[in-house]
C-alpha cells in the first residue's frame, strides 16, 4: 500500500513538474514572438509624442544647431571586431533589430504651413555612436530624436563626423548603452548576398533580402547597387553580407526611365543605391585626427547659441574658446529687440562683403542685452547694437558702440580679423597659452553673479 501512495507522490510531483515546464515555455515562446511583433502605429505616435513635448530632462536640438556646433570627431572610439562566420538571415535581423534606429524630426511643410514628422534610418557603430546618410540632416527640420526597437528615445547631441559626397553622418547619442554592428571593410562583389533592415514609409523595421547587382559610378561617386527593397524612410540603413557585417549604407533610389521618340516614362526597375562601407571606414580614421573639427568648419559660417555657453562661469570666454576650437575669430553683437539701429546693424551684417568675412573668419554669439544686463554692463555696453571682436585669449581686439553702414562694419571685421591674428601669432611664437596670455594682459574675471 505504501508503494502505491510513494508512486502516487511521484507521478503527481512529476505532472506538477511538467505542467511549470510547458508553462515556462509557453512564456518564453509568447516572449520572443512578442518580441518580432512590430507596432509601427505606436512607434510612429511614440516618435510623434517626444518630439512634441520632450520627456523631462531632455533638450533636444535642432538640425541647426548640430550643424552649427563644433564636430566631435572619433577620437579613441572602439569599433566592434568584422565578424567571419556565417549568419543564418533570422539571426541578421535579431541582430538588427538591437542595432537599428528611427531618426525622427519635425519639420515645417511648404505647402500646407503645418508641422510634420519624417524619419530616416540609423544603425550603431559603438554603444553611443550612429551612422545615418547626411541628408536625413536636413537644416530645415526643429528637433531630431534617436528611438531604438524598444521605443527608448535619445537625444543626438552632437554631429561626430560628416561626408556630404558620399551622403554619411555619424552622430553621437546621449544616454544610450547600443548593441553595435560590426563592419566589413571594403564593399562585397556582385553577386554576393546581402540583407538591409530598415524603415520604408511608416513601417518600421522592415527586413529584405538580395544581392548586390553591381558597384556603378552616379553623379563621380561610387555607388554600391543592390537588389534588396528599400524607399523613403529607409535611408541610412545598414546594408548587411552574411556574416552579419555591414558593407553598405542604403541612400537612395532611381526609377528606371525610358525614351520613346520624344515620350519619356517610368519603366518597371527600380535601382537601389548604397554607400560602400569602404567610406565610412576612411570618414572614422579622418574624423579620428585632433584637427578634424576646426578643418570641418573652414569656409562655414558658425553662430554660438546663448544655450551652449551658459554654464559656464564665463559664457563670452567659454564662447572664444569654443570659436578657436573651430579656429574661428568671436564677434559678439550685443542687440535688443525692436532697435531701429539694431535693424541697420542687421542689414549690415547681411551684406554680401559682410557675410563673406564672417563665414570665413569669424563666430558670431549674439547676446540680448536686456536679457543680460549684467555680463553686457561687464563689457562696457550701455546700449545696443554693440559690437566686439575678440582675441582667442578672451581679450578685445576692437569694438564699435554705435551701428555701422556696411563698408564700415567690412572695416571693421578686417581691423579686428588683423589685431586677433597677429595677438595670436605672438602667443604662438612663445608658446603662451590662452589662459597665461589673459593674466599677463591683466583682463579682470568676470564676477559669477554677471545676471
Amino acid at each position: 500500500m505504501s508503494g502505491l501512495v510513494f508512486s502516487a507522490r511521484i507521478v503527481y510531483v512529476t505532472l506538477i513538474a511538467v505542467l511549470v515546464f510547458c508553462a515556462f515555455a509557453c512564456s518564453l515562446l509568447a516572449a520572443a514572438e512578442s518580441d518580432y511583433v512590430v507596432d509601427s502605429a505606436a512607434i510612429q505616435a511614440e516618435i510623434e509624442k517626444t518630439l512634441e513635448k520632450p520627456p523631462k530632462g531632455m533638450r533636444l536640438k535642432s538640425v541647426a544647431d548640430l550643424l552649427k556646433s563644433r564636430f566631435a570627431g572619433t577620437a579613441n572610439i572602439k569599433l566592434p571586431p568584422e565578424s567571419s562566420s556565417q549568419m543564418p538571415p533570422e539571426r541578421v535581423y535579431q541582430q538588427c533589430r538591437g542595432a537599428v534606429l528611427i531618426v525622427g524630426a519635425r519639420y515645417k511643410c511648404t505647402e500646407c504651413s503645418g508641422w510634420h514628422v519624417g524619419h530616416g534610418t540609423a544603425f550603431a557603430i559603438t554603444d553611443k555612436l550612429i551612422v545615418t546618410c547626411s541628408h536625413v540632416l536636413d537644416s530645415s527640420c526643429a528637433e531630431i530624436v534617436a528611438m531604438d526597437s524598444r521605443r527608448r528615445v535619445f537625444q543626438i547631441s552632437k554631429i561626430a563626423a560628416i561626408d556630404r559626397a558620399h551622403d554619411i553622418a555619424v552622430l553621437a547619442v546621449e544616454g544610450a548603452k547600443l548593441v553595435p554592428l560590426s563592419l566589413a571593410r571594403s564593399a562585397p562583389v556582385p553577386g554576393a548576398e546581402v540583407t538591409a533592415v530598415h524603415h520604408p514609409g511608416r513601417h518600421f523595421f522592415v527586413l529584405t533580402r538580395g544581392v548586390v547587382s553591381r558597384l556603378s559610378i552616379v553623379n563621380e561617386v561610387e555607388s554600391m547597387e543592390i537588389t534588396a527593397d528599400f524607399d523613403r524612410g529607409s535611408s541610412g540603413a545598414p546594408v548587411i553580407d552574411s556574416r552579419g557585417n555591414v558593407v553598405g549604407i542604403a541612400r537612395a533610389i532611381e526609377l528606371g526611365l525610358f525614351k520613346a521618340g520624344q515620350h519619356i516614362g517610368v519603366g518597371p526597375m527600380v535601382f537601389h543605391h548604397a554607400a560602400p562601407v569602404e567610406f565610412l571606414v576612411t570618414l572614422l580614421k579622418r574624423a579620428s585626427k585632433p584637427d578634424y573639427g576646426r578643418a570641418e568648419y573652414e569656409g562655414r559660417e558658425v553662430v554660438i547659441e546663448w544655450e551652449d555657453v551658459a554654464r559656464e562661469s564665463d559664457p563670452v570666454l567659454a564662447a572664444c574658446r569654443k570659436a578657436a576650437s573651430m579656429g574661428k575669430i568671436l564677434l559678439v553683437y550685443f542687440w535688443a529687440p525692436g532697435s531701429r539701429l539694431c535693424k541697420r546693424m542687421d542689414a549690415s551684417l547681411a551684406s554680401e562683403g559682410a557675410k563673406e568675412l564672417l563665414r570665413k573668419s569669424f563666430a558670431v554669439f549674439r547676446i540680448n542685452q536686456g536679457e543680460h544686463a549684467g555680463i553686457a554692463r561687464h563689457y562696457g555696453c550701455s546700449r545696443a547694437p554693440f559690437l566686439i571682436i575678440f582675441k582667442s585669449n578672451g581679450n578685445v581686439a576692437t569694438f564699435s558702440e554705435k551701428a555701422l553702414g556696411a563698408d564700415a562694419l567690412g572695416k571693421l571685421l578686417e581691423e579686428g580679423l588683423r589685431i586677433a591674428r597677429e595677438a595670436k601669432e605672438v602667443s604662438d611664437l612663445m608658446g603662451i597659452s590662452t589662459e597665461t596670455a589673459r593674466r599677463q594682459e591683466g583682463v579682470a574675471p568676470l564676477p559669477l553673479n554677471w545676471n
